[in-house]
């Protein structure tokens, strides 16, 4: 299975002209040689810190496609309340810390999906054939 690496909300495509270029700008500040450091799973931001050695040790990177999952989590949120950038981050950092925010309280069902998408164990998070039959995307 492929896997992007890098997910954030410029990759949606829906966004306008002044507001992608900001967030362009944005991600090649914060763009590690793994990702974009405010999306990353977990397991993939625990990883950018250790030593690159690590790296040729493990043939690669030692992550699945589950970091794309809880970097579709993170886009959930951010599309479900506004948040400002330094909220954004909290609560991102929340959920990579296994304690979802409450930013999402007022809203069950989205609440619940994010938390399912962003749960801190990538064997727990859900495959992409999973969260397309889940209540949440079919309503």
């Amino acid at each position: 299975m492929d896997i992007h690496r890098d997910l954030k909300v410029c990759d949606l495509g829906s966004m306008g002209n002044r507001a992608f270029v900001e967030c362009h700008e944005v991600a090649k500040e914060r763009t590690f040689d793994i990702g974009t450091a405010l999306y990353m799973a977990p397991e993939q931001a625990h990883f950018s810190e250790r030593d690159w050695d690590l790296r040729a040790q493990y043939h690669g990177w030692i992550y699945s496609s589950k970091v794309d999952v809880f970097a579709l989590g993170l886009l959930f949120a951010e599309l479900s309340v506004f948040m400002e950038a330094d909220v954004k981050e909290t609560v991102f950092n929340s959920y990579r810390a296994g304690k979802p925010s409450s930013v999402l309280e007022h809203l069950s069902g989205e609440k619940g999906f994010v938390a399912w998408l962003t749960n801190i164990d990538p064997a727990e998070r859900p495959t992409c054939a999973e969260i397309l039959q889940h209540p949440f995307m079919l309503n």
